[in-house]
């Protein structure tokens, strides 16, 4: 889960959220948002093209404007104006940013779930529907595995860390008999 993001990509993200609000778009750029992070998430060697100073503006908006044909014109728009503005480099984070933003709006927060093996659905869908409650917010649950916990969880909404696994347990008790 990463929740710092630079005012730069936070300005741009949100103009971005706004504009698509101003258009009743937000739907549609958030989907040719999560479509083109995605693309870059699973395709890494992109990145550097959006950062390589030898490549001109020009011909950056030439292949943009061709990957992002049948884009929302509100992305499509926004896309050009943070080429234009050279940082187009800073798409992947700013990404991040209007994801983020997007979440925020829509009542959800993100919560990382480490558990010393993998939950099965009914395991997972059972802790989502409890930070439900908790949290009073949707929760978009990101599951890992360390098995170095041993057993039960730990749980990690924004800066808080609520660690209720069996090794911290451990540690706390060996800590009381040294006391």
């Amino acid at each position: 889960m990463k929740t710092q993001h630079s005012q730069a990509a936070l300005a741009y993200a949100e103009a971005l959220v706004e504009s698509a609000e101003e258009r009743n778009s937000l739907e549609a750029v958030a989907n040719d948002a999560g479509a083109l992070k995605s693309a870059l998430d699973d395709n890494p060697d992109l990145v550097p093209f959006f950062r390589d100073p030898s490549i001109t503006q020009e011909e950056r908006q030439a292949v943009l404007d061709k990957a992002l044909a049948d884009a929302d014109e509100t992305f499509k728009r926004f896309v050009a104006i943070l080429n234009g503005r050279g940082r187009i480099g800073s798409l992947p984070e700013t990404l991040d940013a209007f994801e983020y933003l997007l979440d925020q709006r829509l009542g959800k927060v993100e919560v990382d779930v480490t558990t010393a093996k993998s939950l099965t659905d009914d395991e997972l869908a059972n802790v989502t529907e409890r930070l439900t409650k908790i949290l009073g917010r949707d929760p978009v649950v990101h599951q890992y595995v360390d098995e170095s916990i041993i057993g039960g969880l730990v749980l990690r909404v924004g800066d808080t860390v609520l660690d209720a696994s069996v090794q911290r347990q451990l540690e706390a008790m060996r800590e009381r008999l040294r006391s």
